[in-house]
């Protein structure tokens, strides 16, 4: 079981977070509504209904070198 800190933002959910604060489950049911063009990521976050993407430290400004 997830804990609470890791757990889905979806209501009634206790599975473990996948992206954006969704299980995988209803990552992928948003990731389809979101494709289908029935609603937007942006959306989804000011609606609460996800968190917003983390960053990859380092992936794009090159500011985390090996060593």
């Amino acid at each position: 079981m997830a804990t609470h800190e890791n757990q889905c933002i979806a209501p009634n959910c206790n599975r473990e977070v996948y992206s954006r604060g969704l299980c995988i489950s209803h990552y992928n049911m948003a990731s389809r509504l979101v494709s289908q063009g029935k609603t937007t990521w942006i959306h989804l976050e000011e609606n609460k209904k996800c968190l917003g993407v983390k960053s990859k430290q380092g992936t794009r400004d090159g500011s985390k070198e090996w060593f």
